[in-house]
């Protein structure tokens, strides 16, 4: 159930002891170098480039997955993410996440909830308590969550989205976001008040028996292991205790319904024959219902691919 908004770490400014019996390939404590998710896309003369990103700052991100990523970017025609990460979009979603009727955390979360919110932000930081974020939706906590550590810990990093963002503006390749951010905002629009609060208080159960969750899936990001990123992403939505239909709908609402309405748009958009790249969130690429498995149901042939096949297969430099 994960859709990140970046800008959920600009309005902060400021997925750990979890065995969940996958081991990424190799030693977790021995990766010299991240593998960047990259797939090459073809179907007669169209050719692109799908990259999985993660939303999340990280000095490894840094060090070797941004480097890819502008490679990337300097070989493509066009570039396309999720959504514009511009200064102003970011205040719009920003403003959105706060709550506009008067009311707070406080007035709104059952008191056990609320202290185990409370408990969970000391638990990142001492300094923090919930009236720090007592004016955001319930949305907008729960998916702070998982983010909301390694913003603090690599504050001087920027998340990998706003890199690519930056750097394809700055190249003025940037084709738009696959996304309108309208549509992102009004993702929670069909759930009540109390469906919203029961997978605020279960994720919270979750990271708090969970709390390096965020840790491990990075882990197996930076081995370039979709198969156990794929593995880590099902049993943390089976350890969620969330009613079976709810979480049905989340996964639903949040993830197989975008994911179908990213595929039809990247076709769409390719049908000229440029070279596109399209960066999403790496859950959108991954697993059995994903854009990759789309595409190759309307008779693509997806492949995954290093970066250095694809400066072989492009001279560019």
């Amino acid at each position: 159930m994960k859709i990140i908004l970046v800008a959920i770490f600009f309005t902060i400014s400021i997925f750990a002891r979890v065995d969940l019996s996958i081991k990424p390939k190799g030693d977790n404590n021995s990766i010299q170098s991240a593998k960047p998710l990259i797939w090459q896309v073809t179907k007669g003369d169209e050719k692109f480039y799908l990259f999985g990103t993660m939303h999340l700052p990280n000095p490894i991100i840094t060090k070797d997955i941004v480097p890819v990523a502008k490679g990337l970017i300097d070989r493509a025609d066009s570039v396309y993410t999720e959504i514009p990460l511009d200064f102003l979009t970011k205040m719009a979603i920003t403003k959105a996440m706060m709550r506009d009727d008067n009311k707070t955390l406080s007035d709104i979360l059952p008191k056990k909830t609320y202290q185990k919110l409370d408990s969970f932000l000391k638990s990142i930081n001492p300094m923090f308590d919930t009236k720090g974020f007592d004016k955001m939706k319930i949305w907008a906590i729960s998916f702070m969550l998982s983010g909301l550590e390694a913003q603090i810990k690599y504050r001087e990093y920027k998340p990998l989205d706003s890199e690519i963002f930056n750097y394809a503006l700055s190249k003025k390749k940037f084709g738009g976001g696959i996304e309108k951010v309208e549509e992102q905002l009004s993702l929670f629009n069909d759930f009540s008040q109390e469906e919203l609060i029961q997978i605020l208080d279960k994720s919270l159960d979750f990271y708090i028996k969970y709390p390096n969750f965020t840790d491990e899936l990075l882990k197996f990001y930076f081995a370039g292991d979709t198969k156990a990123i794929d593995k880590l992403n099902k049993q943390s939505n089976d350890f969620i205790d969330l009613p079976k239909e709810l979480k049905d709908r989340v996964n639903k609402k949040l993830l197989f319904d975008r994911n179908l309405k990213m595929t039809k748009r990247i076709e769409k958009i390719t049908k000229d024959k440029k070279l596109y790249l399209f960066a999403f969130g790496a859950m959108h690429f991954i697993g059995k219902d994903s854009v990759v498995e789309l595409l190759k149901k309307d008779g693509y042939i997806v492949k995954r691919v290093d970066y250095k096949e694809v400066k072989k297969d492009d001279k560019r430099d």
